[in-house]
């Protein structure tokens, strides 16, 4: 692939995850506005991705999109990475794109906040009251906390993947030195 294709594929596939990160946004507003069969489909499109708890989502014309508000940060700080990357790419300052994914014990990093909030509400304890023993969820998390550690997730996943993207359309940044140890595998013999 020349740099012309390598480009636009990445454009592409941004589109792409652009119009899988709006769909679940646009199924309420469809519905809302009569349109039930599309809005369904979505719903159905997407429900092998996502429990859809309407108490765990966020609205659109008072109806839960078809993801809960943490699937929905994770794809779109992803997304958002990726028009970032997109608006790099296309702009004189290229080279200051990353040329390396983010290290792995930063990308853990990212999604440790996400698997706390979401791990202490599986975890249950007792509460003793005059009418008996009742189980208590240990963390009851809100959307704005879904929303915040699910972006976290999805920035870090679009930071270690987007750079790998980038190769795989086969755009060779410039300025690549090939006597720099980092960089020497990036460097196609």
């Amino acid at each position: 692939m020349g740099n012309r294709w390598g480009r636009w594929g990445l454009l592409a596939f941004n589109l792409a995850i652009g119009v899988f990160v709006v769909l679940p946004a646009l199924a309420p507003w469809l519905e809302c506005h009569g349109l039930w069969l599309p809005g369904w489909l979505i719903r159905t499109a997407y429900h092998p991705l996502c429990h859809q708890l309407p108490s765990r989502s966020l609205t659109v014309c008072d109806l839960p999109m078809a993801l809960c508000a943490r699937c929905f940060a994770i794809y779109g700080g992803f997304w958002a990475v990726g028009i970032l990357f997109n608006a790099l790419w296309f702009s004189p300052w290229r080279n200051r794109l990353p040329r390396n994914p983010i290290p792995w014990p930063l990308l853990i990093m990212c999604l440790v906040p996400m698997a706390l909030d979401g791990g202490a509400q599986l975890v249950f304890w007792p509460i003793w009251s005059e009418q008996g023993v009742h189980w208590q969820a240990l963390w009851e998390s809100t959307n704005v906390l879904r929303l915040l550690t699910g972006g976290l997730a999805g920035v870090g996943a679009g930071a270690f993947v987007y750079p790998l993207l980038t190769r795989l359309f086969g755009e060779a940044l410039p300025n690549l030195q090939t006597d720099d140890p980092a960089n020497r595998r990036l460097v196609p013999s």
